[in-house]
């Protein structure tokens, strides 16, 4: 059955398909998601397949923009830095404050020793810096009056991954609104953070300035069933 099925398969009718759905901007609750969406429908007209569209709202959120520059006594430096998604936005000037670093684990989803570490400092006032990417440690640094948060990537790659820093979204009820950051969070490459961590190391103290920019709000969103 697998080779029948894998036999069945045309390169050259699914390319066509792939061309456009790859030329539109699909980003949730967009004009290109609903024109994908519409293109969808008219193929599986075609082919005979039923298929149902859900129309509804979701809570989405758009990061648009992220920057930081870190300074000491004498020394000032901008890297590159992206907002997260549901990350709290920050004024036009951005904020400033002193780094406080927690030695953080690679696995964001199943670790606990950043957050661990973390209950033991004082962190009001401060803008952390981590490995931890932990959804969990936002919220507990929040709470203990951090004014920002930095996720350096644990692994090396010269790239910086996108995140999101709320385990609510979609369609988020009342009793979870606590679950939404109040401030900013920005992801930083590996190799960026060991530079200030370095400088803690030492003895010196790290002022960060970071910018936050993200749209957060309803949209109407189009789901296809087939």
């Amino acid at each position: 059955m697998t080779r029948k099925i894998l036999d069945d398969f045309s390169i050259d009718t699914m390319w066509p398909h792939i061309e456009y759905l790859g030329s539109l901007d699909k980003t949730s609750g967009t004009q290109g998601e609903f024109e994908a969406v519409e293109y969808l429908c008219k193929q599986l007209k075609g082919y005979g397949v039923k298929f149902k569209i859900f129309d509804y709202k979701s809570y989405l959120s758009y990061p648009w923009k992220g920057s930081l520059e870190w300074k000491t006594s004498d020394t000032s430096k901008k890297i590159e830095a992206k907002t997260r998604a549901f990350s709290a936005n920050t004024p036009e000037e951005g904020i400033t404050g002193k780094v406080i670093y927690v030695p953080g684990g690679k696995d964001m989803f199943t670790e606990t020793d950043t957050l661990a570490a973390m209950q033991q400092m004082d962190l009001k006032g401060k803008i952390v810096l981590t490995e931890g990417g932990g959804r969990q440690n936002m919220i507990f640094v929040q709470n203990q009056g951090a004014i920002g948060y930095i996720h350096m990537w644990p692994s090396d790659e010269d790239v910086i991954h996108e995140g999101i820093v709320t385990s609510i979204w979609g369609g988020p009820t009342p009793e979870k609104i606590d679950k939404l950051l109040k401030i900013p969070v920005l992801g930083i490459k590996n190799k960026d953070g060991l530079e200030i961590i370095e400088n803690l190391s030492n003895g010196i103290d790290v002022w960060v300035n970071m910018y936050s920019k993200t749209e957060n709000g309803w949209k109407r969103q189009l789901l296809l069933e087939a």
